[in-house]
């Protein structure tokens, strides 16, 4: 059966996560998050870890000597929806790309003012990069007249319903409230549809603090949710920065292992054998009625000791090899850095303070390719809850829910459900660059690309492979590939035209 288990998942990697029961998937949440907080297998959390290390003979004494999960996880964290400043809109902490409609920008900076973006996104982003997962859910906040989000925790969601096109069309919320005025706990349960929303007190429905029904029509015509995954695996639930845990485990184990044995060659007791008396003269103290030798501080002296001749010494020091185990635990180690490129970052960018733009772009550049395929999907779900609320502000202004009549709100009277529905609330975010090239090295990068592309096209590959090495935007290509390749049908198919007059 192991042996089966063993083939599936090599067939198919992700059936270890994929029919996981919620349960499961909170323990595997839990462990990501004290992973990062570097409180996995401390004995300060209160867990007893042994049984869970010895059901994968791993070291009793393991702790997290090594954990670069901390420094992959932060480098999306810093460097995702890094902030482009804007003069005009000092609000204003979505990276917005150049020439986004203004009344969109002006709309998007009040949201992120209500929403607190500049200091509440750290923790949206740190739910994804480190658990895999967040729900930025959209609030419709009516007493206050305000659209925002919220971040929530990913192992409060017990059900989630996406469709092919990865838009929330359910969820359900579920986790503990502590009542103070009935001085009890009990477990709310909020079910989100396309509908309805449904408030729940124990399974019993209820009707929460602030709410006026326990059953609210859902007036939007979608759900106001986005499900943000930092990297899709083909499942509805995506998978973190830091994806080795196990490997980490046995780095950590041998580490521990080694630190330990290092101490107990350090302190290694000895028996001395000899028929006369052995006591000490520095160093330490004897206690006649026990016979017990103390040091004084076993840190800083030797216990010396005499007696006469014929003594023999044995040394308990254990027999692990060090030195070889030391190059193996270090390989492991590096191995870490080839597996993450995030993690050769810091020390590129510290060796390279007197070369090009150019030069450090290029020993960045697998970095960045990681970078890249991460916010794809962050500025992604980022635009679509940004569209849900410009649409839903339309709404409430427009239709009714605020009273206001003030600038913050008037602004978003351009917008209505409609605009969302046919799309013309469509923007785009600014990538993140690791590094700014000059005007001058930014032309020179463009030269080289054209003449590489260049030399593909005249190695026949096709139009997307040498437009793409071009730099032309990804958006692009597939329509100036069809010109190209119908350009030179056409050119093919007059070059076939008989011409009997041979000119």
């Amino acid at each position: 059966m192991a042996i089966q288990a063993g083939i599936n998942i090599f067939r198919d990697p992700m059936s270890r996560t994929r029919n996981l029961t919620h349960q499961e998937r909170v323990t595997e949440y839990d462990r990501r998050w004290m992973l990062y907080q570097n409180e996995l297998y401390s004995k300060n959390v209160g867990i007893d870890w042994k049984s869970d290390l010895a059901a994968r003979e791993l070291y009793q004494h393991l702790r997290l000597i090594f954990n670069p999960s901390v420094q992959i996880a932060d480098f999306h964290i810093d460097n995702i929806w890094r902030l482009v400043p804007n003069p005009q809109f000092k609000h204003l902490k979505t990276p917005l790309a150049a020439g986004t409609d203004e009344k969109i920008v002006e709309a998007v900076a009040q949201i992120d003012q209500w929403s607190n973006f500049g200091s509440s996104q750290r923790l949206l982003k740190s739910y994804a990069a480190v658990m895999g997962n967040v729900l930025i859910e959209g609030v419709d906040d009516l007493e206050r007249q305000k659209v925002f989000h919220k971040a929530i925790n990913p192992s409060y969601v017990t059900d989630l319903r996406l469709n092919e096109s990865g838009d929330v069309i359910g969820y359900t919320l579920e986790y503990d409230v502590f009542d103070y005025d009935k001085r009890e706990t009990y477990r709310f349960k909020k079910v989100v549809d396309q509908e309805v929303t449904r408030f729940y007190r124990n399974d019993k429905l209820f009707v929460p603090p602030g709410r006026n029904n326990a059953e609210e029509a859902n007036r939007y015509g979608f759900v106001f949710a986005a499900w943000l995954r930092h990297a899709d695996n083909g499942t509805d639930h995506g998978v973190p920065a830091f994806r080795h845990p196990d490997k980490l485990d046995e780095a950590n184990s041998l580490g521990s292992h080694l630190h330990d044995n290092i101490h107990k060659a350090v302190e290694s007791p000895k028996i001395i054998a000899g028929a006369s008396e052995i006591v000490p003269i520095i160093g330490g103290t004897y206690n006649k009625e026990t016979g017990i030798i103390d040091p004084h501080d076993s840190r800083l002296n030797w216990v010396v000791l005499k007696t006469t001749n014929g003594a023999t010494v044995h040394d308990l020091a254990g027999s692990l090899a060090l030195a070889e185990a030391h190059p193996y635990l270090k390989e492991l180690l590096i191995s870490f850095t080839e597996d993450y490129p995030e993690l050769s970052v810091p020390a590129i960018i510290s060796d390279s303070t007197q070369v090009s733009g150019i030069a450090l772009e290029r020993k960045l550049t697998p970095a960045q390719n990681r970078l890249n395929a991460s916010q794809v999907s962050y500025n992604e779900q980022l635009v679509k809850i940004r569209q849900q609320q410009l649409a839903i502000g339309g709404m409430r202004y427009n239709i009714g829910g605020w009273n206001k009549v003030d600038p913050a709100r008037r602004i978003f009277a351009p917008f209505n459900l409609d605009s969302y529905g046919r799309g013309n609330l469509n923007f785009d975010l600014h990538e993140t660059r690791l590094i700014q090239l000059t005007e001058s090295e930014e032309i020179e990068v463009k030269a080289e690309r054209v003449d590489y592309a260049s030399k593909m096209k005249s190695l026949g590959l096709p139009p997307t492979e040498y437009l793409k090495a071009a730099g032309y935007d990804e958006k692009e290509i597939p329509t100036l590939a069809a010109y190209i390749e119908a350009n030179a049908k056409a050119e093919l198919e007059a070059n076939k035209t008989p011409n009997p007059l041979n000119i």
